[in-house]
């Protein structure tokens, strides 16, 4: 800061009247608030004045390690200093040289000082330091994180020399002015996302998002689920699975989106508590495909697994036409439905006669004409009105030609068994 005329005019005056200069006060340019806080650092140049003294006189560019050559004085730090810290100590290093030295020191240029932020922040970068600057101000310059919980990052300040600063998230956020550090030039600060799995957990099959989703803090099933919009028509919710630690449980899901409930099927395998069941951070939600599909076996001309129609009714006439029709020697009279029982690998069988639902072709009566004054064959009650229903078995017995053996229910049933065909 530059001396006012009037301070070197009353100086001189009174070296001219021989008055003694040690009480006079050289007057200054009034510092800003801004400058008297402000550091000096790298880059910056300084212009320092020494009253009658020119040689002395002189601008300087601090260079990177923030040391400066004085005269008489050899190497300074001012580096991290205020300017009226650099005045000072000019002033007390040149009073072993000169009587009485006045000294001014003046910012001529100043290098915008920068930080530099790497990670989880919407705008990474250098990123220019106002005065004063904290970190919240810093963290909002940027646009704020990249997560949706402090939690989730780490936060390091790593300062000139390698000094590092480990900041506490959870308080900065909350607004713990200990954690809410003052910035310096030149700080590199990282914000790391912490590993995604001790947080989150995987979501597989007809979830409408799958891959990985956040567990909330409550563990609430009912929460996930709402937050990746729910499942696809063709969930299989009966029989959802939940993987933790490696093993493995059953959930019934059914519920959840209507009442939040959730049912584990067993007692839970020493996994998830079947009174209260809920997710935590790495678990795997697997939820099958429904495949609304019923299968049809033995006299039928395309015996297999078939698919059902869009309207998800199915009678069993009607299944008996997708099934391609009676075979030539089906036994409609005997026909039965094997249906799989719930949490379980039991099946309950329906018999059925469809003998006068569904006429089976007779090879021998090919050439004859229809008797259409023959009686009807008899209807067993209900059988017309009864429906297939999904992973259902229609099974139509196959009768010999020459009378000798024919394969009926308990034939099939050792045949499904002995070949996995049961298997759901």
């Amino acid at each position: 800061m530059k001396l006012h005329s009037s301070a070197y005019a009353a100086i001189g005056i009174g070296i001219a009247l021989g008055i003694p200069t040690s009480g006079v006060q050289a007057q200054t340019a009034p510092q800003s608030s801004s400058q008297s806080a402000y550091k000096i650092g790298p880059g910056d140049t300084i212009q320092v004045l020494v009253f009658e003294k020119p040689e002395l006189s002189r601008n300087i560019v601090v260079p990177p390690d923030g040391k400066i050559t004085y005269t008489f004085l050899g190497e300074l730090q001012v580096s991290g200093k205020s300017i009226e810290e650099v005045r000072l100590m000019l002033t007390e290093g040149l009073k072993k040289q000169l009587l009485n030295p006045i000294v001014t020191v003046e910012l001529s240029t100043r290098v915008k000082p920068e930080v530099s932020v790497l990670g989880a922040v919407r705008q990474s970068g250098k990123q220019p330091l106002q005065d004063g600057m904290r970190l919240l101000e810093l963290v909002a310059t940027c646009g704020g994180l990249t997560v949706n919980r402090p939690e989730w990052v780490t936060a390091t300040v790593v300062r000139t020399g390698g000094r590092k600063v480990v900041i506490d998230m959870i308080k900065l956020m909350t607004g713990d002015e200990q954690q809410n550090i003052l910035l310096e030039p030149n700080d590199v600060i990282l914000f790391r996302e912490v590993d995604i799995r001790s947080f989150s957990m995987m979501l597989i099959g007809e979830c409408k998002k799958t891959g990985m989703v956040e567990v909330p803090k409550s563990g609430s099933m009912l929460e996930i689920v709402q937050s990746v919009g729910g499942f696809n028509p063709k969930a299989s919710l009966g029989n959802a699975r939940l993987t933790r630690d490696g093993k493995t449980v059953t959930l019934d899901l059914r519920s959840v989106l209507a009442d939040g409930t959730v049912k584990v099927i067993g007692d839970g395998k020493g996994v998830i508590n079947p009174a209260s069941p809920t997710v935590k951070p790495g678990d795997v939600l697997m939820v099958d495909t429904y495949e609304t599909v019923f299968t049809a076996w033995g006299g039928v001309n395309r015996p297999g697994r078939i698919e059902f129609p869009e309207s998800g009714q199915l009678s069993v006439v009607d299944a008996l036409v997708l099934a391609g029709g009676p075979g030539q020697f089906a036994d409609l009279k005997n026909a039965a439905i094997l249906r799989p029982k719930d949490g379980s690998n039991d099946w309950d069988t329906v018999y059925v006669d469809l003998q006068g639902l569904v006429k089976t072709p007779d090879p021998k009566a090919a050439n004859k004409k229809p008797d259409k004054n023959a009686p009807a064959a008899p209807v067993k009650p209900g059988a017309a009105e009864l429906t297939l229903r999904p992973n259902d078995i229609l099974f139509i017995p196959v009768k010999d030609p020459d009378n000798r053996k024919s394969f009926g229910l308990r034939d099939a049933m050792q045949m499904f068994m002995f070949g996995g065909f049961l298997l759901r």
